[in-house]
């Protein structure tokens, strides 16, 4: 390693090593949510040779790390069709045998569920986290899937315009995966732009992004009183957006200062137990 002299306070080495290839396989699907779930079991599933990597010790992404959901609507917009199935029902039904869900159909618009919303809110999915890092676990392992978890993807390997491998970075140290095929399910297209495809960040106009929001639980909820509170919110102010007189008054009092109009509260399956976005 050499130190690289720089004008300015950042300094900066020049770290070279040989990288080891670690594995190859006909399909690597770089990033284990719900996205790399189903591309890992749908390769797998076709007869290809495939490996799912993530970065966490379990499958799931944001919807178990960040804690995101229920899963919205699986439905058409008028409520009476659903859209998406496939390997996505699939898992439902995995986790409502663990009862760890509800299957969509049971959850109608403005069910405490779907925090009392009825616009693109009939027939979400409740789910509880650990049901779905379980029942995702076994999906992969019966489809066949290879997993490598506690996984990192850092750079690709390129050959001209094509990617020949990743350069990953785990308890062993950095390594080489080799593929045919490469599937970029890194949610932030990881992979992609690290082999040059063009990108875009933020809309155009100003580069603006959607604000990060964050996912909690709260326990020890009065179920009941949830459910009267909202009741009588809807007979005054029928219409208005749930909590919205909560968040202003928070507001008004100093208490709620981040520049946000409304919350969101999702009943999670067990009793006394929200999902607060």
């Amino acid at each position: 390693m050499t130190e690289e002299k720089t004008a300015g306070r950042t300094r900066s080495y020049r770290w070279v090593q040989d990288i080891p290839v670690i594995q190859r396989t006909e399909v690597l699907v770089v990033g284990g949510g719900s996205s790399g779930i189903a591309a890992a079991v749908a390769s797998a599933r076709n007869g290809a040779q495939t490996l799912l990597i993530d970065r966490y010790g379990f499958l799931g992404g944001t919807s178990t790390a960040g804690l995101v959901g229920p899963f919205m609507t699986s439905y058409s917009a008028d409520g009476k069709t659903q859209v998406v199935r496939g390997i996505f029902q699939e898992m439902v039904e995995r986790m409502v045998a663990l009862g760890g869900a509800i299957d969509p159909g049971q959850v109608p618009a403005k069910s405490p569920y779907c925090a009392f919303i009825e616009l693109g809110h009939a027939h979400v999915t409740p789910f509880h986290a650990e049901a779905l890092k379980m029942a995702a676990l076994d999906l992969i392992e019966e489809a066949g899937v290879e997993l490598l978890l506690h996984t990192s993807f850092l750079d690709t390997i390129m050959e001209g315009e094509v990617i020949t491998g990743v350069v990953v970075a785990n308890k062993g140290g950095l390594g080489i995966i080799e593929a045919e095929r490469f599937i970029d399910t890194s949610a932030d297209a990881d992979v992609a732009a690290r082999a040059g495809v063009p990108y875009q960040k933020g809309r155009p106009q100003d580069g603006l992004m959607q604000p990060a929001t964050l996912f909690f639980r709260i326990g020890n909820v009065d179920d009941a009183a949830v459910q009267a509170w909202v009741e009588e919110h809807e007979r005054i102010h029928p219409g208005e957006r749930l909590f919205h007189c909560l968040v202003q008054e928070a507001r008004e009092k100093g208490e709620f200062p981040v520049p946000r109009q409304h919350i969101g509260i999702y009943r999670e399956l067990q009793p006394g137990v929200w999902r607060v976005n």
